[in-house]
């Protein structure tokens, strides 16, 4: 039977409005785990809609750059879920710690956490899911070791927007900065615009800063539906990465390209290679990915 008490509280991570992520051990085994409260409105069912969909939508992936969800149960008003525990922050934090250091990123360290990112984000593709608030704070590290070997590793998180692509509205969800061109215009969206977000995630890890931003919302958001974003600096990086960015960052939906097809590129195949062969990543990871 499910119950927090099988856990040993250690502390709190961060809260909400409506939900706390806490750190818990397991007192049996002592394996450390997030636990996510989210205080339960029962006047208000919309209000839980969100908590119940991301344990529903979580409980169906299972890839090593996604946050798994271990169980979930409710006690009183309270909903638990129990997930994995990344030790290393987000990527929003690092890049901060990077800016402020004026230390940039290297080609080799974006495309580790690039195609990471891509690897998680074909996964939920593949099974209809698309994910809508695809950003540097969703992307959680952790450390992981195999053999004498200690790497970082992402997970994708933050699942409370998304939803399963049949069920889709016309809302508008996610953070400003990084909503896409169709999501402003009202258009409707598919997973493209999680593509759109991933370009933004690219070239913030390249330029520390967004490809649009405004002294407002309605500047910003201008920007994004009319104005063309300045291509990375090839200075810095190669020209066939300031490419992709460019390609993530089309206007038109229809014309970016898929999780599927990027990870098919000559460029990006390349880098798997090399991230494989330096151990960054797993290899047992890339054969799920032919």
């Amino acid at each position: 039977m499910s119950s927090i008490d099988a856990y040993q509280f250690v502390e709190k991570i961060s809260m909400d409005e409506c939900s706390e992520s806490l750190l818990y051990c397991d007192k049996q085994t002592n394996i450390k785990y997030i636990v996510i409260k989210i205080r339960l409105h029962y006047e208000s069912q919309n209000q839980n809609n969100w908590a119940f969909r991301e344990v529903e939508l979580l409980s169906k992936l299972s890839h090593n750059n996604i946050i798994k969800i271990y169980k979930s149960f409710t006690e009183g008003q309270d909903l638990y879920i129990v997930t994995d525990y990344t030790d290393s922050g987000n990527l929003s934090q690092l890049i901060s710690v990077r800016a402020k250091a004026n230390d940039p990123f290297t080609e080799t360290e974006v495309m580790f956490y690039f195609v990471q990112i891509l690897f998680a984000l074909k996964h939920i593709h593949d099974n209809q899911i698309i994910h809508r608030d695809l950003r540097p704070k969703n992307i959680l590290l952790t450390k992981i070791v195999t053999g004498n070997i200690q790497r970082q590793q992402v997970k994708l998180g933050g699942f409370h927007q998304a939803k399963v692509q049949e069920q889709l509205e016309l809302e508008q969800v996610g953070n400003p900065s990084y909503q896409s061109p169709e999501q402003l215009l009202e258009n409707g969206y598919t997973n493209k615009s999680d593509i759109w977000n991933l370009g933004c995630v690219l070239y913030e890890l390249c330029t520390f800063c967004l490809p649009f931003s405004g002294q407002t919302l309605y500047a910003m958001f201008t920007k994004i539906k009319q104005e063309k974003h300045k291509s990375i600096d090839s200075k810095w990086f190669s020209k066939e990465l300031s490419a992709i960015a460019d390609s993530l960052l089309i206007k038109d939906p229809e014309i970016r390209p898929s999780a599927k097809e990027l990870l098919e590129l000559p460029f990006v195949q390349k880098w798997i290679t090399i991230l494989a062969q330096k151990q960054m990543i797993d290899k047992e990871l890339l054969e799920t990915q032919q």
